[in-house]
């Protein structure tokens, strides 16, 4: 069993790893609209921050971020939503990550059947981030993606301190 979270010290992904990943995967939506977002009229990732920021492009900023630290020429960000009318505007992209607005066209069918349709695109080794997009980080993605690395496994969790996790996942496709 891998050491809690907190003992990890995130430096670096293992030699090579970062140049497997691929793309970070934003969930954003599902089965059922909570009443925030139904009085909100806009998407959650749409929600701003400070500094004339969005939740979108927190994500966007966490992503160049991780990609430079990690020496990878260039990503992906794909933001998936629940309904097409739910799609957040598009943020000005960033040099070297590539941003997809897209929404799940088959409805029902869970999380799991999402994720397993998204690494079907992908090659077996390739790795992918997924992360649930309406959440605001409390540590930069470079380090929760080297922690992730550092379990050297097909997919890491990372949790809390007490047991909450913390919804990002690094899996191997």
């Amino acid at each position: 069993m891998p050491p809690p979270a907190e003992m990890l010290v995130p430096v670096a992904p293992p030699q090579g790893r970062a140049q497997r990943l691929r793309a970070l995967v934003l969930l954003s939506g599902g089965v059922r609209q909570t009443q925030l977002a139904a009085g909100l009229g806009r998407p959650l990732v749409d929600l701003p921050l400070t500094g004339g920021r969005t939740l979108l492009s927190s994500w966007r900023d966490h992503m160049t971020s991780l990609r430079e630290s990690s020496g990878v020429a260039e990503t992906t960000m794909r933001v998936i939503v629940s309904k097409p009318l739910a799609l957040p505007r598009q943020v000005p992209p960033a040099p070297g990550v590539n941003i997809s607005l897209e929404y799940d066209k088959i409805e029902l069918r869970g999380t799991g059947g999402l994720i397993r349709d998204i690494a079907d695109e992908y090659a077996d080794d390739d790795e992918i981030l997924v992360a649930t997009a309406n959440q605001v980080l409390l540590r930069p993605l470079h380090e929760l993606y080297a922690m992730l690395a550092q379990m050297q496994s097909d997919i890491g969790l990372l949790a809390e301190p007490g047991g909450n996790a913390v919804g990002i996942h690094l899996m191997r496709c």
